[in-house]
């Protein structure tokens, strides 16, 4: 929970209270009360407005990501490719809105597999939600690009592949 944008996720608080915006959050977490305490506290949302999960064994967290419409990534320091959960969304093919920041791979600004809020503002951020859930071709398109992505760049063989290159001398260990 540390690692969200408070303001973002602020805004996003605000959006899902607001009249008429009933859309399902569900908030994957190691910890359910952790996240819904950090939620509640940090950024002011009301306990209603957020299905806060904690641990759950791999085969339902693959199930309900299979079922998101949407995936949100605010990291404070912007989507990366080590965050598990960006892999995790990636991997099955979950069209993502993400943050822009200093940990952001270049690899995934330029691969096409998340959609980045315009600018910084929390604003944005929200108001790019209502955009990809308004848009059903553009949330298809992203789910094929993040599954290619992942393919490409995250997957066991092609991380085994770097690995097997690199220890047989040759030099290409970027994933």
């Amino acid at each position: 929970a540390a690692a969200m944008d408070p303001a973002v996720m602020r805004a996003l608080a605000q959006w899902r209270a607001s009249a008429g915006n009933h859309m399902p959050l569900t908030w994957l977490s190691r910890s359910a009360d952790e996240a819904s305490e950090w939620w509640m506290r940090v950024a002011g949302g009301r306990a209603e407005d957020v299905r806060c999960q904690g641990a759950l064994p791999e085969s339902e967290i693959s199930a309900r990501l299979q079922a998101a419409t949407l995936g949100l990534a605010p990291y404070a320091d912007g989507a990366s490719a080590r965050r598990t959960t960006l892999a995790a969304l990636m991997q099955h093919a979950v069209p993502t809105l993400a943050l822009q920041g200093v940990a952001t791979d270049g690899w995934l600004r330029e691969h096409g597999g998340l959609a980045f809020a315009p600018g910084a503002a929390p604003a944005a951020f929200v108001s790019a939600i209502g955009a990809l859930l308004a848009d059903p071709d553009q949330r298809a398109a992203l789910s094929r690009a993040a599954r290619t992505a992942y393919d490409t760049h995250m997957s066991w063989p092609t991380i085994a592949d770097a690995y097997v290159r690199a220890l047989t001398g040759g030099t290409d260990v970027r994933v």
